[in-house]
């Protein structure tokens, strides 16, 4: 062909629709164990327009978003690497026009809100000198014991018994 013929087969083309936007989108990285990739499930998913961190993890999940509070300290949700607190789940957009960022959720690993971290150290210190004995019976006395020491040291916070009216 020559370049006249292309220039004139290009014009006489059919035209079509100028392609629409396309719709945003994230990668969900969803690893329900918080130390393995066991389960784990990861997919494109479609965001709706201005859609926050808070949409997209109550779609994943399957919840409302009037139950995200009370879900947030047991989920560890980073995007693109960076965590995300609970509390900025509203705020947080998830991508700029023209970006796929990854938004990971993970089971949070960590203690309540009362843990304390030398009963943590002072129970594997149990551990460690129940193996060191040898002995089975002497190794099973020096759990025991440790244990109930170490629990009427630090005494867990009871709730409060119902009252019959």
């Amino acid at each position: 062909m020559t370049p006249m013929t292309e220039t004139a087969a290009a014009l006489h083309a059919p035209r079509s629709a100028p392609a629409a936007p396309p719709q945003p989108a994230c990668i969900l990285d969803i690893r329900p164990h918080p130390l393995t990739d066991e389960g784990r499930g990861c997919g494109l998913v479609r965001l709706p327009e201005g859609g926050s961190v808070a949409d997209l993890i109550a779609a994943a999940l399957a919840v409302g978003r009037d139950e995200l509070p009370a879900l947030a300290p047991a989920i560890e949700a980073t995007l693109d690497g960076r965590r995300i607190a609970g509390d900025a789940w509203e705020t947080t957009d998830l991508a700029a026009p023209g970006e796929t960022p990854t938004l990971t959720l993970r089971l949070a690993l960590r203690g309540g809100d009362d843990s304390d971290p030398l009963q943590t150290v002072l129970q594997v210190a149990l551990i460690v000198a129940s193996v060191a004995v040898g002995n089975p019976w002497i190794a099973a006395a020096i759990l025991i014991g440790g244990n109930l020491v170490l629990n009427s040291v630090f005494q867990p916070d009871l709730p409060p018994e119902p009252t019959l009216s």
